[in-house]
């Protein structure tokens, strides 16, 4: 699809407004396209949506070059980016809820994965506060973590989670979510 659009861009500009039955018809295919890639988003998982992120984003920058006519709904990467955040997030707050056995790894890597994911514009509102609810969790889980490594003398412990901690502060500040009053974990 997005080879097709890049092939149509130097001769767009000789259709565009001209051919008005080919307009209509582009359109309804980028409207069949938009609903084809917002479905599999939905019903993909958080490892095979970031896929679809890309694809979003190519495609989004030939469709632009591809107008008139002007897309019904928008950009489809911030679409597919809401969905992303949106699974990432989920796990990250699914680890939380793990009363023991938290794999900072696997938290880590979908923080990573919701924060990349996330849309800058004001669309993603509710992933940006999911996000920031999951650092103070995360803060909390830490500082308790920490306090009972240093009480019973667990160096390695300590050790790891300070890894973590810097690893964790690094993915927050990059996310662009800041690290907040406390300075971060």
């Amino acid at each position: 699809i997005v080879q097709a659009f890049e092939a149509l861009v130097p001769i767009w500009d000789l259709v565009a407004g001209q051919e008005e039955a080919l307009m209509v018809r582009f359109s309804e295919t980028c409207t069949s396209v938009e609903a084809w890639v917002d479905g599999l988003a939905a019903a993909s998982s958080s490892a095979d949506v970031g896929s679809l992120l890309t694809f979003a984003e190519e495609y989004d920058e030939r469709r632009t070059k591809l107008s008139p006519p002007e897309p019904a709904s928008g950009k489809l990467q911030p679409r597919i980016a809401l969905q992303a955040a949106d699974k990432h997030t989920t796990l990250v707050e699914a680890e939380l809820a793990k009363v023991d056995g938290l794999n900072p790894i696997k938290l880590l890597d979908a923080f990573k994965a919701a924060a990349a994911a996330l849309p800058r514009e004001s669309s993603g509102v509710a992933q940006r506060a999911r996000l920031t609810s999951a650092m103070a969790k995360t803060t909390e889980r830490m500082l308790k973590s920490f306090r009972e490594a240093i009480t019973a003398g667990q160096v390695r412990k300590e050790e790891a989670l300070l890894r973590f901690a810097h690893d964790f502060d690094e993915a927050f500040a990059a996310a662009g979510l800041g690290l907040g009053a406390g300075g971060g974990v």
